[in-house]
């Protein structure tokens, strides 16, 4: 699974079991690990920080747009991307 993804289905999975869309890059490297994605932590960090945040100045050739940043370290998932 490229990392992109990975992150994007952890994120789903984080907010499924809290009934809350919000979550930390910890609490995705954490959930990758237990669902055997393995990346390295600054990889998912990149991923969800820039690549895949909305919100976030592009320095990537490409970028998905599956979150958003809603305050130091914590992020959402767009309404579009929540299934």
């Amino acid at each position: 699974m490229v990392c992109h993804e990975g992150v994007l289905l952890a994120a789903r999975k984080i907010v499924s079991a809290k009934s809350d869309n919000h979550f930390t890059m910890v609490e995705i490297q954490v959930q990758m690990l237990k669902d055997g994605i393995e990346y390295t932590p600054k990889t998912i960090n990149t991923h969800v920080s820039s690549r895949c945040c909305a919100n976030a100045t592009s320095h990537h050739g490409t970028t998905y747009n599956y979150f958003e940043r809603v305050s130091r370290g914590v992020y959402k998932i767009k309404e579009d991307h929540l299934e």
